[in-house]
């Protein structure tokens, strides 16, 4: 399955385009609510989150350093090991 991420389709539509990537860099990430609304409500959503996270550290080898999950808003400060 090709996670949304890889199809290049959503490309022309981010926010930013994609960044230049440098091997063990850290790299601090965050996403918000559109107009501010919460991004998690209930205590699933936020297990959710963390599978998802844990599944983005095996596939793509990515070290997670920190991470705060917060109504309408997260950050990650995260690691692509080995990567250029």
């Amino acid at each position: 399955m090709t996670g949304w991420l890889l199809d290049t389709r959503f490309y022309d539509i981010m926010a930013r385009p994609i960044g230049v990537e440098f091997p063990d860099a850290v790299y601090h990430v965050t996403a918000r609510g559109n107009e501010r609304q919460p991004i998690v409500r209930e205590d699933p959503d936020r297990e959710r989150f963390l599978e998802t996270l844990e599944q983005m550290v095996q596939r793509f080898g990515v070290a997670i350093h920190a991470y705060c999950l917060m109504l309408n808003t997260t950050t990650l400060c995260s690691r692509r090991r080995g990567r250029t």
